[in-house]
């Protein structure tokens, strides 16, 4: 786990300056190391500076902040044959995820990366460099934070948006998910691959619905629970997080809860009865509202948002996901996505009530697309920040 960035100078010169200067902005929150590699060498340490005197001398370059969650995960960039690449996030995949990346680049890089985006399931965003040329690609959902731009000589990507500050790169967008594109010196060139599209309609009578429905979610925690038994659970002890609390239960991993309020505002009784009657363990935690006034610019800093709900939402977030971190769970489940699948905010009601179910499934739809620009994103750079 981790962030990282891309850069190319469109003149041909060296972009370790740019690379360095990128590479520094994410250094905060918990890490392990950084790497910087061209598509001929590579190189790591722990300590930022020490890369400085080292850093690989090419037009492209690719910098990560290094996080290790899981055993078989590798510092990285991995530099292979003539490449350099950087994959951040997970593929569901019995194969170790760098594993199964260069096995399916070995034959043909560009169609390999096409491959990756069309085929596998997973929560990922890559970068791989080649001689005076990128190629950048983004899982369809959008499931991890990736963003791009450009100045007069300078092509860059990154998993976070504080790393153009230093470039001077103010036109930052979201990378859009299931694309891949081609960087060189006349900039980005887009290629839409896969992208979320509409389902079908089908009649199912409520017996039917409720054996999918159980069918597809099971299938979904399980391939997040492939390489890993033990795992937290932001839990409110309402439906969404119950009913992922039970299937993770059911699956055979071992599940902590864990539930965070603020004091004189928060009741965490209706989530503690839940735990008990799961059956699982619960940790419950109240915050001073101090607290939140002395995070809320290290929470602005995280999510890079000035919207203040965002960071109202991405405050407990932060403490949810700093308790899994130190209880030694370093993986977190939460039940984001469920009201935008599901319908479950009092618009949709409001919507089906006046215009009917066609611009509701449009509106749901809609939203599942977006998720990655409303919350995926944020949450995503909260937990990246705990560790």
């Amino acid at each position: 786990m981790g962030s990282f960035i891309a850069v190319l100078r469109k003149d041909g010169g060296d972009a370790a300056k740019e690379a360095l200067k990128m590479l520094r902005m994410t250094a905060h929150g918990r890490f392990d190391s950084f790497g910087l590699a061209s598509y001929r060498e590579q190189v790591a340490s722990r300590d930022l500076n020490a890369l400085k005197g080292d850093a690989p001398s090419s037009s492209t370059l690719l910098g990560y902040k290094f996080l290790r969650v899981f055993r078989t995960d590798l510092q990285q960039p991995i530099v292979n044959d003539g490449f350099a690449l950087v994959l951040e996030g997970r593929l569901y995949s019995a194969a170790p995820d760098i594993d199964l990346t260069l096995k399916t680049l070995k034959v043909n890089l560009k169609s390999g990366l096409w491959r990756l985006i069309d085929r596998y399931r997973g929560a990922f965003s890559f970068a791989v460099a080649q001689e005076n040329l990128l190629y950048v690609g983004r899982d369809p959902v959008g499931l991890k934070p990736l963003y791009y731009g450009e100045s007069g000589n300078v092509c860059a990507v990154a998993s976070e948006r504080k790393a153009f500050i230093p470039l001077g790169i103010k036109d930052v967008r979201s990378f859009p998910p299931g694309n891949l594109a081609q960087v060189d010196g006349e900039g980005f060139k887009f290629k839409p691959i896969r992208a979320i599209s509409k389902p079908e309609v089908s009649q199912l009578n409520r017996r039917e619905i409720l054996e999918k429905l159980e069918g597809l979610l099971f299938k979904s925690v399980k391939r997040r629970l492939s390489d890993v038994k033990r795992v937290a659970l932001a839990f409110s002890g309402g439906l969404d997080s119950t009913v992922i609390a039970r299937i993770c239960d059911l699956l055979g991993a071992d599940v902590k809860l864990l539930t965070v309020g603020i004091e004189g505002l928060s009741d965490l009784r209706k989530a503690e009865e839940a735990a008990e009657h799961l059956g699982l363990p619960i940790e419950l935690k109240l915050y001073n509202p101090n607290e939140v006034v002395e995070r809320l610019p290290e929470i602005v800093w995280i999510t890079e948002s000035p919207n203040p709900i965002d960071n109202a939402i991405a405050i407990p977030f932060l403490w949810v996901a700093e308790s899994a971190a130190k209880s030694g769970r370093r993986v977190l489940f939460f039940g984001q996505g469920s009201d935008e699948l599901f319908g479950g905010y009092h618009r949709y009601l409001e919507t089906l009530r006046r215009f009917g179910p066609k611009l509701l499934a449009e509106n749901l739809f809609k939203d599942v697309r977006d998720a990655y620009l409303k919350n995926l994103e944020r949450d995503v750079k909260v937990c990246l920040h705990a560790g």
